[in-house]
């Protein structure tokens, strides 16, 4: 029995939700590939079934704040006054997964909201095997 609720395929790309630490998140696979069936997508989705059951909540606590850190760097990067541990705080405690995307080169993004500090944005992180963050990006 899949982990993963909902699955269907849409536009080349396989979506649903899972439930997960106390709350349900959309998913997202995507072979990047043209053409590709949902029993294409097999191999993805129970790699990310193991992916998942892996990523503890304390893994996304640790997440959170490395992310709430990286961001409020970035947003004090150049002004005279840094950051303060209020700064970070806040924005960490704002952060709400709302989605996770898994990709078939084993890249994994999680997709936040900060509703107060990025108003109608989505904060994209991208993570490694080891659950640290390469790469981040707001739009």
């Amino acid at each position: 029995m899949s982990m993963f609720d909902d699955l269907k395929l849409q536009d080349e790309v396989v979506t649903g939700t899972c439930a997960l630490h106390g709350g349900v998140l959309d998913v997202e696979f995507d072979l990047e590939q043209d053409g590709a069936d949902i029993g294409d997508f097999a191999e993805l989705i129970s790699a990310s079934e193991r992916w998942i059951a892996e990523f503890s909540s304390e893994t996304l606590s640790k997440l959170k704040g490395a992310l709430a850190k990286e961001l409020t760097d970035s947003a004090y990067e150049g002004w005279e006054e840094g950051a303060t541990d209020r700064d970070y705080a806040g924005l960490e405690k704002e952060l709400t997964l709302t989605k996770i995307r898994f990709f078939a080169d084993e890249a994994v993004s999680l997709v936040f909201v900060a509703k107060r500090e990025y108003a109608d944005m989505d904060i994209y992180c991208q993570i490694d095997k080891a659950f640290e963050i390469e790469d981040v990006m707001v739009e």
